[in-house]
């Protein structure tokens, strides 16, 4: 069975969705995270960047090479016979709505801390795919030079008002799993994981 480089990105987002952490995608989401699985520099491969959402959305609903390997359910794509994955995901999407909501009424008091230029939303929360007792990773980005003040300053904060993520306190409380400065926000290390791990950070801070 020979794909197309087209039916070949989307069949490889979705595979990498699935073993990110079981994620069923929506045809936009398949669009937004689209992933060349050419590893070479093969120019037709850069034509995957001008696909637009109605190819995707045509491949996905009529190529029969696509729909042998995978099914949908409610607008949700994923491989054949993990449809119990839909549900899973919808289940998880309620629970992230929640821990958005704490997670902004907390962000709030953040502002307080000073050199502060950015906080983003990482992890399974920027997906909505949050289980119950998953924690709320953040990415800092602080005033060039000023990285370790606003890490003493936001931690000590945290964990002043018993927020922060330490020892067996994990539930919805806050992980700072990562801090930067403007100088910093080149990846040194540029592989699929990074890519997809900082494309989709949302910004709540900044």
């Amino acid at each position: 069975m020979k794909l197309s480089l087209s039916e070949k990105a989307i069949l490889a987002t979705i595979v990498y969705y699935d073993v990110l952490g079981n994620h069923p995608l929506t045809s936009f989401e398949i669009y937004k995270y689209l992933t060349n699985p050419s590893t070479d520099n093969n120019p037709a491969s850069q034509g995957l960047n001008n696909l637009k959402l109605s190819q995707i959305i045509a491949l996905l609903d009529k190529s029969p090479k696509i729909k042998e390997i995978i099914s949908q359910e409610n607008g949700f794509y994923f491989l054949k016979n993990k449809k119990a994955l839909v549900k899973e995901r919808i289940e998880r999407q309620k629970i992230a709505e929640t821990k958005w909501k704490k997670l902004k009424r907390v962000a709030k008091w953040c502002q307080m801390i000073p050199y502060i230029e950015m906080v983003a939303v990482s992890g399974s929360l920027s997906l909505n795919n949050t289980k119950k007792e998953s924690d709320l990773d953040l990415l800092i980005s602080s005033r060039y030079g000023r990285i370790w003040t606003v890490r003493i300053l936001l931690s000590g904060f945290l964990q002043l008002i018993g927020q922060r993520r330490h020892n067996q306190k994990i539930k919805d409380k806050i992980c700072l799993n990562q801090y930067l400065t403007p100088k910093s926000l080149r990846m040194p290390l540029k592989n699929l994981s990074n890519a997809h791990s900082y494309g989709r950070l949302i910004p709540i801070l900044g």
